[in-house]
């Protein structure tokens, strides 16, 4: 029971990681319309934002850092279950305590990503509905903050899932590498 368990946590913390490998993509490339982008990169610009008023929409994303953080621990996340599942299947142990203990760093740097992602997510709100200027007035506009609420929610759910998944191969350790699934050394 325990092989199957940490294939099944394993099986929705990798679905958890691509849905929101899939959120920041769309994010990155889902930015700027009908609006000059010099108005995201003038200093004093919260990101991320997105409003919309009566002449067009605007959407400021998420910096650079932002996303090359979240992006890095994600995909670092599934290159490392990958390798958990060969380390159970061959059944090295010290193979199996590096990669555990390379989750739990990554677990670590998925839970830095997070908070700032949720700081960020809302000190944009914040801006959009407190300091949005466009075209030298305030203009009266409508500010949407789902998607990065939503992006920082699975962030969240992820990292939560790869922390489970660190947890119970810990102790289901000897169960794993004695599993009939695997095979012998």
């Amino acid at each position: 029971m325990g092989t199957v368990l940490i294939f099944v946590l394993q099986i929705v913390s990798l679905s958890f990681t691509i849905i929101t490998l899939g959120l920041s993509f769309w994010q990155i490339n889902d930015e700027y319309t009908n609006i000059d982008k010099k108005l995201c990169d003038m200093d004093g610009v919260v990101t991320p934002f997105r409003a919309t008023f009566k002449t067009g929409e605007i959407q400021c994303t998420w910096s650079v850092s932002r996303n090359a953080v979240r992006i890095l621990y994600l995909l670092l996340f599934v290159a490392l279950s990958v390798l958990l599942f060969v380390s159970i299947f061959r059944k090295s142990k010290v193979f199996f305590y590096m990669v555990i203990s390379l989750i739990l760093a990554d677990c670590a740097l998925g839970g830095y990503s997070f908070v700032y992602d949720a700081i960020s997510s809302r000190a944009g709100n914040h801006y959009c509905h407190n300091n949005i200027v466009i075209f030298n007035d305030k203009t009266p506009h409508k500010c949407y903050s789902h998607s990065f609420y939503a992006t920082t929610s699975m962030g969240i759910l992820t990292v939560v899932m790869m922390f489970v998944v660190f947890v119970m191969s810990l102790i289901k350790r000897s169960r794993l590498m004695s599993s009939p699934y695997t095979q012998q050394k």
